[in-house]
């Protein structure tokens, strides 16, 4: 733990979040090392965000596990909401072992096994 970065100062309308995990992928690790941007990354204790974007989550998963989401499963849920797909289209997921093809797996609203 590093203790020379200052906790963000929330303002009134803010919340301070402590980070319990980071889902990391090679983006945050490039950024870490300043390939694509100057700064720290984003590998911060706490963080400040807008209240109204910000929601208690209840779940039996831990804060590791939760941290996996962002990156693989709202890949997948973003490629299926942007193509609008109607009843009865089909989309072909190669290689479903990963986190974003399995995700539209999670959804009954858009698979149908066959």
């Amino acid at each position: 733990m590093r203790d020379d970065i200052p906790r963000p100062v929330p303002g009134p309308r803010d919340v301070l979040v402590r980070v319990g995990a980071a889902g990391v992928n090679n983006t945050d690790i490039n950024t870490r090392l300043a390939w694509y941007s100057k700064g720290d990354g984003g590998f911060a204790e706490y963080t400040k965000v807008a209240a109204h974007h910000a929601h208690p989550i209840k779940s039996a998963l831990s804060d590791v596990e939760l941290a996996s989401f962002p990156c693989s499963y709202s890949t997948a849920e973003n490629l299926l909401t942007r193509t609008q797909l109607a009843k009865g289209e089909r989309v072909l997921i190669t290689g479903a072992s990963g986190g974003a093809a399995l995700q539209p797996f999670s959804s009954p609203r858009h698979v149908v096994l066959m």
